[in-house]
């Protein structure tokens, strides 16, 4: 399985090690021109509540679906890449992840990235990482303990997808590094409930 993921999907193979870096690299650090669309994009939004962050993060989906609009298209790189994503307003779901991290992370919301599969497709095996079993994308508010699914102009803030619900998911954090572990409960995954 090794040598014929390599050659299906053209990359290397994966461990969680390296997609933690290179999930934390596109979720958790921003360049100084999208730093800019960020606070373009902000000036625009008049959601924000003093002392509410929760309002705040539901004013902010709200806003960013009507501004933004979700496309399953793969074949460009334009539907992830946040300068594009502003110019088209059309983006995929890792370009609404990208976005919604960049503009959380301008509004100091702490947030974690999650990353599992739908359950009727794979489980996520936390000692065996394959490419098919990162597909799906949430975000995870720890201080409120409340998730968001930006790929669904139908769920909104609190909500998870049922293909989601008893999967286990990969947890990327700003400050996260991997380290291997064996046994009940690996650090870097959780249940979604």
């Amino acid at each position: 399985h090794k040598l014929s993921g390599n050659l299906y999907y053209n990359t290397t193979y994966h461990s969680y090690s390296n997609v933690l870096k290179k999930l934390n690299a596109d979720y958790f650090t921003f360049l100084p021109v999208q730093q800019k669309i960020a606070k373009s994009i902000l000036t625009q939004f008049n959601g924000v509540v003093q002392n509410n962050e929760e309002s705040t993060i539901r004013n902010l989906n709200v806003f960013l679906k009507k501004k933004f609009q979700y496309s399953d298209d793969y074949s460009s790189n334009s539907f992830e890449d946040i300068v594009a994503i502003n110019k088209s307003g059309i983006a995929n779901d890792r370009g609404l992840i990208k976005l919604y991290c960049l503009l959380l992370s301008e509004l100091k919301v702490d947030y974690h990235v999650l990353v599992a599969a739908d359950k009727n497709e794979v489980r996520l095996d936390t000692n065996y990482c394959s490419r098919i079993s990162l597909d799906e994308f949430l975000i995870y508010f720890p201080k409120h303990d409340s998730y968001l699914y930006p790929a669904s102009q139908h769920l909104h803030y609190g909500l998870v997808p049922w293909w989601l619900i008893g999967n286990t998911a990969f947890i990327v954090t700003k400050d996260s590094e991997y380290t291997h572990f064996v046994g009940p409960n690996p650090p870097h995954f959780r249940e979604i409930p």
